[in-house]
């Protein structure tokens, strides 16, 4: 078993249990000195804007742990863009309580890109309400595109 980090829309219950069937969660976590942002980096058949993390002091960005099987991280790979040339997001990991934790942000330049409201909201603000999270970034985020939250 391996720990994953979501911050995007692996955070919605509903995504994760269909993309990770045994996957199981463990806890909420605050990644520090990161920084959300929706962004694309021209590798992905999708235009609009995804989820990302970028380093920034000061920042953090709230998300959840799970641990999840290999084949878990199989699907993971393949929904992220991890198996393609080149590949959309590349893999990372941070140590939490003395154990490697993965996460996914995405490969090379990314330039701002609005991300489409099923996304963003049916997806990614779900994630927030369904763990409890803090908002304050994603609202950060969403606000570089004039997009508001409505239903907090």
């Amino acid at each position: 078993m391996k720990l994953y980090f979501a911050y995007g829309s692996n955070l919605c219950k509903k995504q994760i249990k269909a993309r990770c069937p045994k996957s199981k969660y463990l806890e909420k976590h605050y990644f520090v000195d990161q920084k959300l942002c929706f962004c694309w980096n021209g590798l992905s058949t999708n235009p609009n804007g995804v989820a990302n993390i970028i380093k920034e002091t000061g920042s953090k960005v709230p998300g959840v742990i799970y641990e999840i099987s290999k084949s878990d991280e199989n699907e993971l790979d393949r929904r992220e863009g991890f198996n393609l040339t080149p590949k959309v997001y590349i893999k990372k990991y941070f140590k939490h309580k003395d154990q490697n934790v993965l996460f996914y942000v995405l490969n090379g330049k990314c330039d701002p890109r609005k991300p489409k409201e099923n996304y963003w909201n049916d997806k990614v603000y779900q994630g927030y309400k369904d763990h409890h999270l803090d908002t304050k970034c994603l609202r950060e985020a969403l606000n570089y595109f004039d997009i508001k939250l409505t239903s907090e």
